[in-house]
């Protein structure tokens, strides 16, 4: 029996030291109505009560090459230490978007990335690799100077 192709599957991550506590800087990530505050790119909007929870539904806004993109979203982990969330069609163009803190000396360790994986993924990965990486080192510098400021 012929076995099937590994889905494609690209990934991007970033890092930044945050001089502030863990606890901060997940307070600044888990206040969705609060992003419009800080957050350069990211627009997230729950469905129904707004709880930051696993299952949570929420919808993504964001642009990316001038173009605005409205995304269905579910919370993974909200856990204190790692948000994340996942959108997209399955097996077409799905990303696992998360924030995961580290306390270090200096304050909190930001790693900030997306997982994708589909088949259109080979055709959309060359215009959104630098895009990307630029645009969440932006998010993570108004992150951290939200928390600091």
């Amino acid at each position: 029996m012929p076995t099937m192709p590994a889905m494609p599957t690209k990934h991007t991550r970033t890092r930044i030291i945050i001089a502030a506590p863990p606890s901060e800087v997940w307070a600044a990530l888990r206040d969705f109505a609060g992003y419009s505050r800080w957050n350069p790119a990211l627009r997230l909007r729950p469905w129904g009560d707004g709880a930051l929870r696993e299952g949570q539904r929420a919808w993504l806004s964001l642009t990316l090459h001038r173009l605005p993109l409205r995304v269905p979203i579910v919370i993974e982990s909200a856990d204190g230490q790692r948000l994340s969330w996942v959108g997209g069609p399955p097996g077409f163009f799905r990303g696992r978007h998360y924030f995961e803190l580290r306390a270090v000396s200096e304050g909190t360790e930001l790693i900030h990335g997306e997982d994708f994986t589909g088949i259109l993924l080979p055709l959309m990965w060359p215009m959104m690799a630098g895009e990307l990486d630029r645009l969440y080192r932006q998010i993570n510098e108004a992150l951290a100077a939200h928390v600091a400021g």
